[in-house]
């Protein structure tokens, strides 16, 4: 392992002495090769014509700056064929030419300015030691990465052969852009400036080694792919296919709020669990423990411990003072809510240090009734999110009051259970990447599906064989969207100056 000093390269560089001042250390240097090649005739030149005095920024020491004062040499060419006659010496591996930073200096900066940007980059660099600011550290990412330095690095992409389209926001609603993804190698290849058909089919016709492409229900996407890559297996992706099936369940349900309303009534009136039937979108799934303090049951009401007060008092008062321990023994009885609750309950005993004292018993309460006056409980439907949620999920993961209130549902709204019994069939479909019976599906779904599934069916026909590929082959747009989120992060550091040369710089492995 090579390590680091004040000296940036002992194979090329004598310290002859150091000063120390305010500012930092100083270091003295001169050459130890004797001669020097030409840069134009690569002749080796052995007599020195002047020297003059170079100061280069290096890496801190300690965290205190460093500089390099290096008296170079200027060499004479005696080859008489050469034009350049005189010339100074080159420093290779130690700077670059009319560089004013070390070559190890200039990569740790590129390294902290791709990792974080300007002003967080300029945060940390100052932290360690480094003389920088934000803009100068963009600059650094800019000269590297600019057509300029691309071309000093002349590095040539790799072919891509399965590509992911997905877009991205520069300014939410506003302007977007597009992300190219190569999906064998997991890592991005472009950054085009927006979203536009003829953009992106350009770019595909440049390309012509891609073969398959992944992208979402965008049509846009699709035109671009059938003009810029013809002969390219196009690939809907699976998650967006479920997306679309969820929101034509959600317009389907908004359609039925009253038979949402009648089957948490009845599910109420014959629970399976009498601890979940009131709340059937509180019920834990089988196996899993219940969810966190800030998910809030059907309604908005908040779990709350204070049905199991009296059993908390009487385990506080025999010396049971560890609110998990309490948590898990009255969710052993039923209780749906998460630990915060009970540890709010319990916190005014905590702060008072004594033991609450016996509250009277208080008088029995009436059952609530709902207006109408018809004697039935006070049972508020769960989300039509919720429910969708329920329908996508595997029947087994169900709670038993969950199950109870889609059997229910199917009973009062005939239409939402022939919707779940075709939705079932489309998510088998994509979990066993079963592409060979979608055309039976969607003949299903034209002849007795619901008015919103029929619509569904009539969008994924017109796209049908994006969608038979996207539940047929192993690729999808998964990578793409992680990226997405990536760039998000990376536009936050950049508070708004992520423009798209910046984008490409931080975004992009190669550039």
């Amino acid at each position: 392992m090579k390590l680091r000093s004040l000296n940036p390269d002992p194979m090329l560089l004598r310290i002859e002495f150091l000063i120390s001042d305010e500012g930092g250390i100083t270091v003295v240097a001169t050459s130890i090769s004797p001669t020097s090649a030409c840069p134009n005739c690569s002749r080796v030149a052995v007599r020195v014509h002047s020297r003059y005095r170079r100061t280069l920024a290096d890496l801190p020491w300690n965290g205190t700056p460093v500089r390099l004062q290096l008296w170079s040499r200027r060499f004479r060419c005696d080859h008489p064929e050469c034009p350049q006659r005189i010339f100074t010496e080159r420093l290779s591996g130690l700077a670059q030419r009319y560089a004013r930073r070390t070559q190890r200096l200039a990569e740790t900066l590129l390294l902290i300015s791709r990792a974080l940007g300007g002003k967080p980059g300029a945060r940390l660099a100052q932290a360690l030691g480094f003389v920088i600011s934000g803009d100068t550290l963009l600059r650094v990412l800019r000269r590297r990465h600019g057509p300029a330095g691309k071309a000093d690095q002349g590095a040539r992409e790799p072919p891509v052969r399965v590509l992911g389209v997905d877009d991205f926001a520069f300014r939410r609603g506003r302007s977007y852009g597009t992300l190219l993804v190569d999906l064998e190698r997991h890592e991005p290849v472009c950054l085009l400036p927006d979203r536009e058909v003829a953009t992106l089919a350009s770019w595909l016709g440049a390309h012509p080694e891609v073969e398959v492409v992944t992208r979402d229900r965008n049509g846009a996407y699709a035109d671009a792919v059938r003009k810029g890559a013809p002969h390219a297996l196009q690939v809907a992706d699976r998650w967006h296919l479920v997306r679309n099936l969820a929101e034509a369940l959600t317009a389907l349900l908004a359609r039925h709020p009253a038979a949402l309303r009648q089957a948490a009534e009845r599910s109420a009136a014959d629970p399976v669990n009498p601890a979940e039937a009131a709340n059937p979108a509180r019920a834990a799934r089988p196996g899993q423990p219940p969810l966190r303090s800030r998910e809030r049951g059907a309604g908005g009401r908040p779990a709350t411990a204070a049905p199991w007060g009296p059993y908390l008092e009487r385990r506080w008062r025999q010396g049971c003072h560890n609110t998990m321990q309490l948590w898990r023994e009255i969710v052993a009885q039923g209780f749906s809510g998460a630990h915060d609750s009970v540890d709010r309950f319990t916190q005014p005993w905590r702060t008072e240090g004594v033991a609450p004292r016996p509250r009277p018993p208080e008088p029995a309460k009436a059952t609530p009734r709902k207006k109408g006056g018809r004697g039935k409980p006070d049972c508020r439907a769960p989300s039509v999110r919720t429910v969708v949620g329920w329908l996508l999920r595997r029947q087994e993961t169900l709670s038993p009051a969950q199950g109870c209130f889609l059997e229910q549902l199917r009973r009062c709204c005939p239409p939402a259970g022939a919707a779940q019994e075709v939705a079932v069939e489309f998510l088998r479909m994509v979990r066993q990447r079963d592409g060979a019976a979608l055309q039976a599906w969607l003949a299903r779904v034209a002849e007795r599906g619901p008015a919103e599934l029929r619509c569904l069916g009539a969008s994924l026909r017109g796209d049908q064989e994006a969608v038979r590929a996207g539940l047929t082959v192993p690729w999808s747009n998964g990578p793409v969207e992680g990226h997405v989120t990536r760039i998000k992060l990376i536009k936050r550091q950049m508070y708004g100056r992520a423009n798209l040369d910046l984008l490409q710089a931080r975004v992009l492995p190669g550039a």
